[in-house]
């Protein structure tokens, strides 16, 4: 009961917080929709971003407002977290509010060597700027974008013998989840199509086709290393 009480009165105090404010409940909401797509998205994006992409595609709101929005956010539990550096890093100055980064959950629940990782990859590449549309699509975490790559894998592993429309959904699920964290070898996709399919390759051909069209959709699919843009993308941008 004490556990209830101590729940319902934070809940009150959130809703008190964030009325204060004087937002619109939709304009919270959607502040909400741009830290939790921001994450997916890019893995790591400092909050003066958050503020400028939304207030390039939305009618604009104030800093001050916006930052005291994202002080409540730090207090709650969500599948990002909102920090400066002096919260990861023992020796680090503190961090200006504006400057603080939204950081997905996964780089930092065993430590900030993930979130170290990730900042080298990203370097100084650009960010990919999607319509508001697309990027609200990314509040969804699973989300993937229907390329024509993916539509491809998708259809091939969902017409080979054994292996149901279920299966293949998840298996794209899956093997998307590990090209944007952890950019698997041919090897480890390989075994990820035998976990799902549940069964191993059965001719030369069937290999071949499996490799050339899971290295297209890696090379054509968005990845908080290259900050939302494609591996192929970055290439032509970079080089």
């Amino acid at each position: 009961m004490e556990n209830t009480h101590k729940s319902r009165t934070e809940d009150t105090d959130r809703r008190s917080a964030y009325a204060a404010l004087g937002l619109p409940d939709e304009t919270i909401a959607l502040l909400h929709d741009y830290l939790s797509a921001c994450s997916n998205l890019y893995g790591i994006c400092k909050v003066r971003r958050v503020l400028r992409l939304f207030n390039k595609q939305n009618p604009p709101i104030e800093r001050e407002p916006f930052l005291q929005f994202i002080d409540i956010v730090r207090k709650e539990h969500r599948f990002y977290s909102v920090l400066g550096q002096e919260e990861l890093f023992e020796d680090a100055e503190p961090t200006a509010p504006i400057d603080r980064e939204v950081i997905a959950e996964h780089l930092i629940i065993d430590g900030p060597e993930d979130y170290l990782d990730l900042k080298d990859e990203q370097a100084d590449k650009p960010f990919y700027i999607p319509n508001k549309e697309d990027l609200l699509r990314y509040t969804d975490e699973c989300y993937v974008e229907p390329t024509r790559q993916y539509i491809a894998l998708h259809d091939f592993m969902a017409g080979l013998k054994g292996v149901d429309k279920e299966a293949a959904a998840e298996f794209m699920i899956d093997l998307s989840f590990e090209l944007r964290h952890f950019f698997p070898s041919t090897n480890a996709a390989v075994d990820l199509f035998q976990k799902y399919a549940k069964r191993s390759f059965r001719t030369k051909a069937e290999v071949e086709t499996f490799v050339s069209l899971w290295q297209a959709f890696a090379n054509h699919l968005r990845v908080p290393q290259n900050r939302g843009f494609t591996p192929n993308e970055i290439y032509n941008r970079m080089k």
